[in-house]
């Protein structure tokens, strides 16, 4: 079979509520999109953590130094695979002032800089999601974007964390 890439090694988190109340998290090794690569082999799926963190509805804690963990142990047990986070992020009421989402990112940004400072060869980082979305588990009541979507005029809203972000981006730092 022919490589149409370089090996990546596609790591994503995406929680979700165990049933029963428990908190709980399901580690995501790769968007929907990248699944046909892993599938036809042209990306390397390898290693896995499962991780819980605070949702809105306050289930669970956030826990930045496992993303941290989980790029260095990979990068280790992975030699010469770059590695790529490919989903991350969390949902927080619906509101324009958003600092939970923002201390989310903070938190888990300074954990990829960590984990690339002790040699993990990381080449991506996306933040879920652009704008809220349909959530298969929960319909349009999480809200997970860094811009909200008002369901009924459908106009969009930047939050502060979209703010934050754009800043981030333009000084290409913390």
């Amino acid at each position: 079979m022919t490589t149409l890439a370089p090996p990546t090694a596609a790591v994503g988190q995406k929680t979700t509520t165990a049933s029963g109340g428990r908190s709980g998290a399901v580690a995501w090794m790769a968007l929907p999109a990248l699944a046909m690569f892993i599938f036809f082999g042209v990306v390397p799926l390898v290693g896995v953590l499962a991780l819980s963190f605070t949702t809105w509805d306050g289930i669970g804690e956030i826990i930045p130094s496992g993303l941290e963990d989980l790029l260095v142990r990979l990068s280790r047990e992975y030699p010469g695979v770059p590695l790529m986070v490919t989903e991350n992020g969390a949902a927080f009421p619906d509101a324009v002032a958003d600092p939970g989402r923002i201390s989310f990112l903070d938190g888990h940004f300074r954990a990829a800089y960590n984990a690339i400072q002790q040699g993990a060869d990381l080449r991506g980082y996306f933040v879920w999601s652009l704008m809220d979305n349909f959530e298969w588990a929960h319909g349009y009541h999480k809200r997970f974007g860094l811009i909200g979507i008002d369901y009924d005029t459908l106009e969009r809203v930047p939050r502060d964390s979209y703010r934050w972000y754009r800043d981030v981006i333009r000084q290409n730092g913390l």
